[in-house]
């Protein structure tokens, strides 16, 4: 019984150590891209991608895999929320903030770290009496959608961006891809897409399903659900195409909103419960 207790012990501390975090220092900027083996289905020259800059070091958890997506860890908070917030003044203008949760709160946890990344928890008072779990979708200059998940407090008039109490601050790049055939060749090509709209091919599939699979080819049309919480067909309808008009330059073709993204030519057909994005051909 002895050994087998030794035994046991023995796994649980081993185990444990493999679910040790580790962090990457990052100085002065990030890069959220696509896998490698995405972009070599892809044509074009140059894939999109985003920096994220700051002053100094940010540290992100090391064991995370995909690279569109990276999970804040290890960080100074009063440090990684000053950055946060000239993020959200650069693009004040081009950010939807939702919501997901609101609570009465009397006090908020944020931590202080030295240089040898111990920590010093601080208690500040929410000026409001509340603490927000929300999601901030940024429209991005090449197209590209960007969200941050986050817990937010503001304090002295003063809004801090945190890591939710259940959960870190994660950041990730969207890549909402189709899959399109021409003289005989597949290729994936990216889709730029109004926030907030929900897609399914993406690279979180493997990219040998994706390139197999003959669902995701024929037709190169896509389906794609309108907003749940707008009112009205009319107002699901509106957003879309004045994200299609206005921000991509599209115009309209009888009853088709024509745009190029990429140098790649698309249309998009507004139905009644749906709109559909299908592939006209290269720009």
């Amino acid at each position: 019984m002895k050994k087998i207790l030794i035994l046991i012990l023995f796994l649980v501390i081993g185990l444990s150590g493999c679910f040790k975090n580790t962090y990457i220092e990052h100085d002065g900027s990030l890069t959220l891209t696509i896998r490698d083996e995405y972009a070599e289905e892809m044509p074009y020259e140059v894939i999109p991608s985003y920096t994220f800059t700051f002053a100094g070091i940010i540290k992100t958890n090391e064991n995370v895999q995909q690279p569109n997506y990276t999970i804040f860890q290890g960080n100074d908070d009063f440090h990684l929320s000053e950055q946060l917030a000239t993020l959200f003044e650069k693009y004040k203008d081009k950010v939807d903030i939702v919501v997901v949760e609101e609570k009465e709160s009397e006090s908020e946890r944020i931590n202080r770290r030295d240089e040898a990344g111990n920590v010093t928890p601080e208690i500040l008072v929410p000026d409001d009496g509340k603490r927000y779990y929300e999601v901030a979708y940024f429209k991005l200059e090449n197209g590209m959608k960007l969200t941050l998940d986050y817990r937010r407090f503001v304090s002295d008039g003063i809004n801090y961006y945190v890591w939710r109490y259940e959960s870190n601050i994660s950041m990730t790049l969207y890549y909402p891809l189709m899959v399109i055939e021409e003289l005989g060749k597949k290729e994936i090509v990216l889709l730029t897409l109004p926030n907030r709209i929900k897609f399914q091919v993406g690279p979180q599939l493997k990219i040998v399903n994706i390139m197999k699979d003959p669902d995701y080819l024929k037709p190169a049309k896509y389906t794609l659900s309108y907003l749940e919480d707008l009112d009205t067909t009319i107002e699901k309808k509106q957003y879309v195409i004045d994200y299609y008009i206005n921000e991509c330059d599209g115009e309209w073709v009888e009853d088709k909103i024509h745009f190029t993204y990429l140098g790649v030519n698309f249309s998009v057909t507004l139905l009644q419960d749906y709109f559909t994005l299908t592939y006209l051909g290269k720009a």
